[in-house]
């Protein structure tokens, strides 16, 4: 949570991008509601009648909206990308200000490859989580609250049905959420293992060298992976 605390401190100083990526993320949601009426009518009022008339007219509006459809998901998707590479911009010259500071003692008790993986991956999650899941959970619930309210108008009853199972959804997901967080952890532990197997092979390259080591380091290394492989299938 704090994590998360730490780049919205900095998603708030691009706060703009933000903005800009909802304000596209709602335009995207209501034309794209609006997108099956569209081709409703050039169903039911063209096609099946086979009155002809009314079809460019049609036509001209489903490729408009298509294309403001694609420049909006456009426009979105770069905002959300520059937003998150500046959050992480900003995070990673603040961790590294922060390792700088450490004592020697600090860098004796905490493996390298644990700090490389704190300043590469931990914070690219983080950037991931700005770049496609806030905004997908943002557009979703947009959708979902759209899609519920033409429900309602058209067939209340059948809206009803469809939010009785969204509870159910909801709890699944929560509780596949927490199975993966075991998982998610112990990766992201072997992954720091490995970091620090290629971090203190580069530093004592020439230890390596002089005592003919690279098949036994490299050997270590395979070992290390396939424990990752065989954790992950094992779940």
């Amino acid at each position: 949570m704090d994590i998360i605390k730490w780049a919205f401190k900095w998603a708030g100083v691009h706060k703009h991008r933000l903005y800009i990526s909802f304000g596209m993320s709602l335009i995207f949601s209501a034309l794209l509601m609006i997108e099956p009426f569209i081709f409703s009518r050039i169903i039911d009022d063209v096609l099946l009648p086979g009155e002809y008339d009314g079809l460019l007219p049609l036509l001209i509006t489903a490729l408009s909206l298509g294309a403001v459809l694609m420049i909006a998901k456009y426009i979105g998707i770069t905002s959300q990308e520059l937003l998150s590479q500046e959050v992480v911009r900003g995070m990673r010259r603040d961790l590294f200000s922060r390792l700088l500071d450490q004592s020697p003692g600090f860098f004796r008790r905490n493996r390298g490859g644990d700090l490389i993986t704190k300043c590469t991956g931990d914070v690219d999650t983080v950037r991931h989580f700005f770049c496609w899941v806030v905004p997908g959970i943002f557009e979703s619930v947009l959708l979902l609250g759209f899609a519920l309210t033409i429900f309602f108008v058209i067939d209340p009853i059948y809206a009803l049905c469809l939010l009785t199972v969204t509870p159910a959804i909801a709890i699944l997901g929560v509780k596949l959420g927490r199975r993966m967080r075991p998982v998610h952890d112990a990766v992201r532990e072997q992954r720091a293992a490995l970091s620090t197997v290629v971090n203190e092979n580069i530093n004592g390259i020439r230890v390596v060298k002089a005592f003919c080591r690279e098949p036994y380091e490299t050997e270590k290394l395979a070992k290390k992976m396939k424990n990752t492989v065989m954790y992950k299938s094992e779940q």
